[in-house]
């Protein structure tokens, strides 16, 4: 049995989240902690801004048909019936250097440079669904150009922790 199990940024290598939490029932011990740690498949404005939440390159994934299941995490640990405390938090990072904080700048400046990699990680998904070479290259040149240029985005990482009951 073990104290704790972390789940971090699994869901896209995952095809049954369920299965995976009653896995995680079954290994860790009565008290122990589950924490989940998943991104949102795609930006989003930082909500204090008030800026037109219209992205014009479509997220990447979406383009495959794939959602992020990050905040339906709550739900399934609510629903395996084996967890108590769930506790559920959303985190706005931003993506690139448009906060005003030094702090922020600088993880901001790294999550621009991470979302670029992320961009590209997913090429193989898009050609896998059907899309030409030269559409995926231009989706992926599209979304790298607005995520560069756009000052307010974010992000998303959704967590949450429980114990199993």
């Amino acid at each position: 049995m073990f104290d704790l199990v972390n789940a971090r940024a699994i869901a896209m290598a995952v095809r049954d989240y369920n299965q995976v939490l009653r896995e995680v029932a079954r290994v860790l011990r009565p008290g122990g902690l589950f924490i989940s740690c998943e991104w949102a498949t795609y930006p989003a404005f930082e909500p204090s801004l008030q800026l037109d939440p219209a992205i014009h390159a479509l997220p990447l994934l979406q383009r495959r048909g794939l959602q992020t299941i990050a905040p339906l995490v709550p739900s399934f640990l609510e629903g395996a019936g084996a967890f108590v405390g769930i506790s559920a938090a959303q985190h706005n990072v931003p993506i690139g250097a448009w906060p005003t904080d030094p702090s922020l700048r600088s993880i901001g400046a790294a999550c621009l440079q991470a979302n670029v990699r992320y961009a590209e990680s997913v090429k193989p998904f898009l050609l896998d669904s059907g899309w030409t070479a030269a559409n995926v290259d231009t989706m992926v040149e599209e979304y790298v150009q607005e995520i560069e240029s756009l000052n307010g985005l974010v992000s998303v990482l959704y967590t949450v922790h429980a114990r199993r009951a």
